[in-house]
C-alpha cells in the first residue's frame, strides 16, 4: 500500500489497541471514540510529516532549509551591519558638527573677552596718561610755589636785615 492509501485505513498497531481496550473496558462512550479516533488520526499526521521529512532530507530538503534559514540571517546581519556603519557615521557627522559649533562659539567668546579686555586695558591707559599728566601739573606748581618761597624768605630775610640795619641806625643816631 502505498501512504495516501494508508491515511484511510487504520494501522495493525491501531487495530490492535482498539480490541485491547475492548477487552478490558465496557464499551466506552461516543465521545471518548471520537476522542481516540482524533488522536490516532494526530499521530498518524506526525508519522506521516516525519516519514516526509526523513525523505525530503535525503534529498537535501532540509539542508535546503537551513541554508536558506541561514542566508536569510545573514542577509538580515548584513542589513543591521549597514545600519550600524550608518548610526556609526551619523555619530561621526554630529560629532564634527558638534566640534565645529563649539569651536565657533569658543572663538566668538574668546573673541569678545579680548575686545573687552583691550577696552580695559584702553581705558587704563587713558586713566594712568591722565594720572601722568596731573602728577606732571602738581610737581610744576609745586616748583613754583617752592621758588615762590625761596624768594618770599629771601625778601623777609632781606627786611629782616633792614629792619635791624634801621634799627641800628636809629640808636646810633640816638645815642650820639
Amino acid at each position: 500500500m502505498s501512504l495516501p492509501a494508508l491515511k484511510d485505513q487504520p494501522s495493525s498497531k491501531v487495530v490492535y489497541l482498539n480490541e485491547r481496550a475492548r477487552d478490558k473496558e465496557p464499551e466506552a462512550p461516543i465521545s471518548q471514540k471520537i476522542q481516540l479516533e482524533n488522536s490516532l488520526k494526530v499521530a498518524y499526521n506526525e508519522i506521516r510529516s516525519g516519514i516526509h521529512q526523513i525523505s525530503s532530507a535525503k534529498k537535501g530538503g532540509i539542508m535546503d532549509w537551513q541554508e536558506k534559514y541561514i542566508d536569510k540571517l545573514d542577509k538580515a546581519i548584513e542589513k543591521i551591519d549597514l545600519r550600524i556603519d550608518g548610526v556609526k557615521e551619523d555619530i561621526t557627522n554630529l560629532k564634527k558638527e558638534i566640534r565645529t559649533e563649539f569651536n565657533q562659539v569658543i572663538g566668538q567668546f574668546l573673541g569678545e573677552i579680548r575686545d573687552r579686555d583691550n577696552q580695559r586695558h584702553n581705558e587704563l591707559l587713558m586713566i594712568n596718561q591722565r594720572i601722568d599728566k596731573n602728577i606732571g601739573d602738581l610737581t610744576s606748581e609745586i616748583r613754583a610755589t617752592n621758588k615762590w618761597i625761596i624768594g618770599l624768605v629771601i625778601a623777609a630775610i632781606g627786611l629782616v636785615g633792614a629792619a635791624i640795619g634801621l634799627a641800628i641806625t636809629a640808636i646810633a643816631a640816638i645815642g650820639r
